[in-house]
């Protein structure tokens, strides 16, 4: 018996990972799904950590200062390239953390191997040149990623990821 795909499972998929309410991003996700893109959104470190590693996404739209549960004030600017630097294999191993923190979740978690070598676009509307150069570098491929700015283009959003769109497989 042959499993039935659907539509929603054959459409590009994208992982939207904010920590702003996904409200906030109405017409940014009208205009994705209008385009054919399915949208999976997560608001947190470990949520996102969670999603990356159970299925398997198209591209990441990813914002650099992400704060949510149990990220410490003074390392909120850093969540986002660090969750960047987790997928890519490039963080380095932790100190000890507490354990109701998402640096945890991403001690316990390992990426979905097909999103290891995902494309990223970085969304902030705060730039700090430090960050999105240590974003930057989380890998040889993140070294040219785009940056967005809030508000977000809608031409610069599609335009992303009309040009890392997976192709359709030919049968």
């Amino acid at each position: 018996m042959e499993a039935k795909v659907t539509s929603d499972q054959m459409k590009p998929h994208v992982l939207w990972v904010d920590d702003d309410d996904p409200e906030r991003f109405v017409y940014e996700r009208y205009c994705l799904e209008r385009d054919g893109w399915k949208v999976t959104w997560a608001r947190a470190v470990a949520e996102a950590a969670k999603a990356l590693s159970r299925e398997r996404f198209d591209a990441m739209i990813l914002d650099q200062m992400i704060a949510g549960n149990g990220v410490e004030e003074q390392f909120v600017i850093w969540a986002g390239c660090r969750l960047l630097r987790w997928l890519r294999g490039s963080d380095p191993p932790a100190a000890h953390h507490r354990e109701d923190t998402p640096w945890s979740a991403l001690q316990r978690l390992v990426p979905h191997d097909a999103n290891k070598q995902l494309p990223v676009a970085i969304l902030s509307a705060y730039h700090d040149a430090d960050v999105l150069r240590a974003t930057q570098g989380a890998s040889e491929q993140d070294r040219k990623a785009l940056f967005l700015g809030k508000p977000v283009k809608e031409a610069e959003l599609l335009g992303f990821l009309k040009k890392v769109r997976p192709r359709p497989q030919s049968s």
